[in-house]
């Protein structure tokens, strides 16, 4: 089992089998698109359950799902499509924003992933609806 943290933010996953995979991270945010659009990715591509972030910084819930109590936050994987995906079901505070992301990249690091691609909502106005994107490096663009 792997395990990433120092102990106010934790990442237990067992058996990541992709090799680099592409991360993929849907926490809630505006409209929920993060959230959604990860959900949808992981029933589609029938992904498995393999791991939670957890903190003593998150409120103590469980998430109900098709019956099954969930982690408010968790990792799923598709050796098959080689992508790894992390849902968060509540949002970060911005107290402990930075120590979840250096869980996050620690964590990303030690299982040698490609890439990050954080989902996102951003609010518009007016009627013209686009995708907008951003990247680390001219690249990627």
């Amino acid at each position: 089992m792997a395990e990433a943290g120092e102990g106010s933010v934790n990442i237990r996953v067992k058996g990541i089998k992709s090799r680099n995979p592409i991360v993929i991270e849907g926490f809630p945010g505006i409209g929920l698109v993060g959230n959604i659009a990860t959900q949808h990715m992981i029933e589609e591509l029938k992904m498995t359950y393999v791991g939670a972030m957890d903190s003593k910084y998150f409120p103590p819930i469980a998430v109900l799902f098709r019956g099954l109590i969930n982690m408010p936050v968790r990792i799923y994987e598709s050796e098959a499509n080689n992508v790894v995906a992390v849902i968060s079901d509540i949002p970060v505070h911005p107290t402990v924003s930075y120590e979840v992301s250096k869980a996050m990249i620690d964590w990303t690091v030690s299982i040698k992933a490609r890439e990050i691609v954080s989902v996102a909502g951003i609010a518009t106005m007016g009627e013209d609806h686009r995708v907008f994107g951003g990247a680390t490096t001219p690249a990627l663009l």
